[in-house]
């Protein structure tokens, strides 16, 4: 290639702005851009990928809501099974040759009333599925938080109110999957404070060792009922000031004369 003609290609890459940078075991060499002719070519995503996250939004949703009502029902049974081991006699309904029935004796390997509710589901082909990516199961469990709180038997507003909501949320997760301290154990962040309110249970806990562990989960959610108060907390006492108000008004202002910039 003559210089002539080496200038002559390099004026032209220069003046034209659709070329890439391609990293070869040479060096770095200049080419021409390729068509990007498909959305997900052109935004890295594309109407299917759209579809996808839709989905997975609705199946948190959904699921978040199912697993509050099936922890409902699991604390109840936890509650009566505890007290029928502590002092006997009570009975329970269980799933007999003609449906649901009471005994005053439970049957060996009977199934909870969690189970039974969700084999119901399963049954009637309305169990929403397990996702299959880690931030769909944070949604999840995000919203059976938020509709535990809401579902709380504790009306009124302020702090103490606040913090029994998150209990009562809390202890509505299967003890079988452990909570926030168990996770710091499995991550070597263990202690004194974290093995107490380690709630994991194995399949096989009695009654009284599952709401043992639904209380280890609801102390947990004390502190978060407390952190989502004292976050409100804060948004109130910000709205209701003026000056603070007017103060991050004005910088929102300034960043977005910068960005228009």
């Amino acid at each position: 290639m003559d210089i002539l003609e080496a200038r002559r290609q390099s004026h032209n890459v220069r003046q034209n702005p659709m070329h890439d940078l391609v990293f070869t075991s040479t060096g770095v060499e200049v080419a021409n851009m390729r068509p990007r002719n498909t959305t997900k070519e052109l935004f890295g995503f594309d109407a299917q990928d759209v579809a996808n996250t839709a989905k997975a939004a609705g199946r948190a949703i959904a699921g978040g809501v199912q697993d509050t009502v099936t922890g409902v029902v699991g604390l109840a049974d936890d509650i009566g099974s505890a007290i029928d081991e502590k002092i006997g006699g009570l009975g329970g309904f269980y799933m007999g040759p003609d449906g649901l029935e009471y005994r005053r004796e439970k049957p060996e390997d009977a199934p909870s009333l969690d189970e039974m509710f969700d084999a119901g589901l399963q049954e009637l082909g309305i169990k929403v599925p397990q996702g299959d990516s880690s931030l769909e199961a944070l949604g999840r469990g995000l919203v059976q938080f938020g509709a535990g709180m809401v579902v709380a038997p504790i009306r009124g507003a302020g702090y103490v109110n606040t913090m029994l909501r998150g209990g009562f949320a809390d202890a509505l997760f299967d003890p079988e999957e452990g909570n926030l301290s168990t996770l710091l154990k499995e991550f070597g962040l263990d202690g004194a404070v974290t093995e107490y309110l380690d709630s994991k249970v194995d399949n096989d806990a009695s009654a009284s060792e599952r709401l043992e562990g639904r209380f280890k989960q609801a102390l947990e959610g004390l502190g978060l009922g407390a952190g989502i108060d004292l976050i409100m907390q804060g948004f109130r006492t910000i709205k209701s000031d003026q000056g603070a108000t007017e103060i991050i008004r004005n910088k929102l202002s300034t960043l977005s004369e910068q960005e228009g910039t």
